[in-house]
């Protein structure tokens, strides 16, 4: 990746063109990087938060799974605005490093969890031939929303461009 923006960064050194580039350095506590990292963890959060309603809290270990998503969107929402209130546009790589280690004990935990969670029905309903009809019953909600999402793009067919266009 560094190579790729010295192509980019390097001819604009010796052409004397300086504006913007500390933008694109990896060193640069303010810069694109470092804001992409920090969002894409976020995101990766809101994922593990997606989980909860799926977990409803029958036995133990679905409390367990649910409690675990909803506390690492919390810790990372209290993190995001406490270091914001504190250290303001300053924070540096202080947020980073706090959304990568809550992302990071988080993505452990519910692998854990989760390969338990799916052993436990993968064991219990092979016998009775309920297993996918046990992991559609419960992520149907969300297929039907990215199906009902997805049907936009059956709506323009090449006899229908002008319509659609």
């Amino acid at each position: 990746m560094s190579e790729q923006w010295g192509v980019v960064i390097q001819p604009s050194l010796l052409a004397g063109e300086t504006e913007g580039i500390a933008l694109l350095t990896q060193f640069n506590p303010h810069g694109i990087f470092i804001v992409l990292e920090e969002v894409g963890f976020l995101l990766m959060i809101v994922s593990f938060f997606a989980l909860f309603p799926i977990f409803d809290g029958k036995n133990p270990l679905e409390k367990t799974i649910r409690y675990t998503a909803i506390i690492g969107f919390i810790l990372a929402i209290v993190s995001f605005a406490l270091i914001s209130i504190i250290y303001g546009i300053h924070r540096k790589y202080l947020f980073e490093v706090i959304i990568i280690s809550i992302t990071w004990i988080e993505l452990i935990l519910l692998g854990i969890l989760l390969t338990r969670y799916f052993g436990r029905i993968k064991k219990s309903a092979l016998k009775s031939r309920q297993f996918l009809m046990h992991i559609f019953r419960k992520l149907s909600p969300f297929i039907f929303l990215f199906l009902y999402s997805d049907l936009s793009i059956f709506k323009c067919f090449p006899e229908r461009v002008k319509q659609c266009s």
